[in-house]
């Protein structure tokens, strides 16, 4: 991996663990525009792109999240990270669109199980046991 990039990741990184969101989002940006083209072949740019969708998750940019995450999924082995589906699940279940909601929540915890919902807000994982996937008690 390019130097730079490595570089600029951490940096993000660190931004966001200071719950600097907006400098995380920035320097993942940054970083992914070293990505060489094209970027959707790229596992590096998918996991900066899934990156910036969770710093723009936790600014509740919720479009904007969305994007990036789906762009992460469309990346080599992108569809296998069970924590894009999560925040892509939230990002759709705060914009209002429940049945896509559902889907990436569910695959989501299909990839991970219950733990995958653990530390978060109970309103994911409860849309879940509305539409009969998961059971009630934890």
């Amino acid at each position: 991996m390019d130097e730079r990039i490595e570089a600029l990741s951490a940096q993000g990184t660190e931004a966001l663990d200071r719950d600097d969101w907006q400098e995380a989002r920035r320097l993942w940006l940054q970083a992914l525009a070293l990505v060489p083209e094209p970027r959707v072949e790229s596992p590096v740019a998918g996991w900066l792109w899934a990156s910036v969708g969770d710093a723009e998750h936790s600014g509740g940019l919720w479009e904007e999240a969305a994007t990036h995450l789906r762009q992460a999924l469309a990346t080599p082995g992108g569809v296998d990270n069970p924590y894009t589906w999560l925040r892509l699940g939230q990002c759709e279940y705060e914009l209002g669109r429940r049945t896509d909601a559902v889907d990436s929540l569910l695959r989501a915890y299909l990839l991970h199980g219950e733990e995958i919902f653990d530390g978060e807000p109970v309103r994911y994982r409860e849309l879940l046991v509305q539409h009969e996937l998961v059971g009630a008690a934890r």
